[in-house]
């Protein structure tokens, strides 16, 4: 495993692996796994890991202000950082750029987890991509969740995130997440 530090075309600092075929095993595909919103590359670490014993040059990375590309900032504080979808948006693209210039001539597919499967409707380009694999994708419009989480997903969106993302600096994901789904803590 390579670790990496690309530059975005939209000034981002991103943190990225790239996982090799092993030593006499041919390269036959490249892969971008885009990671769920708030997932940090490590994640998808043992699943990158596993298709690279399969022949796929696999590369993930963190959004800017994420996990280890927050670690690349001056300040490393989410509450810092101003990126918006587009800036995430413009990470990914130059991962898969960043990929796919590694060997032009091998296909390149993306594995997108969540955000990572609705980001790539947003690329300025992607002619260099062979396909995308869509791993809980939904659409992020309200009512389209189960009856039981509507109202509390409608506050979520209306109530909690401008009234925290303020007070934060951003928004606390993770409590608000336990509390949407009624999971325990």
């Amino acid at each position: 495993m390579n670790t990496l530090h690309l530059h975005t075309p939209r000034g981002g600092h991103v943190a990225a692996r790239v996982f090799e075929p092993p030593a006499g095993t041919p390269t036959t595909l490249q892969a971008v796994i885009g990671a769920a919103m708030g997932v940090p590359q490590r994640y998808y670490a043992d699943f990158a890991a596993w298709l690279a014993t399969q022949g796929v040059r696999v590369l993930t990375f963190d959004y800017r202000g994420h996990a280890d590309s927050l670690a690349l900032l001056q300040h490393r504080r989410v509450r810092h950082v101003d990126a918006t979808l587009h800036d995430w948006r413009a990470d990914y693209e130059a991962a898969t750029q960043y990929l796919h210039a590694l060997a032009p001539e091998l296909p390149l597919r993306l594995i997108g987890h969540s955000l990572g499967a609705q980001l790539p409707g947003l690329f300025e380009r992607t002619d260099h991509i062979d396909g995308l694999l869509a791993v809980a994708a939904g659409s992020g419009y309200w009512r389209q969740n189960a009856p039981q989480l509507r109202r509390r997903v409608l506050f979520m969106w209306h109530g909690l995130v401008p009234v925290l993302t303020p007070l934060f600096g951003y928004f606390p994901a993770s409590a608000s997440a336990r509390w949407a789904t009624c999971q325990p803590a």
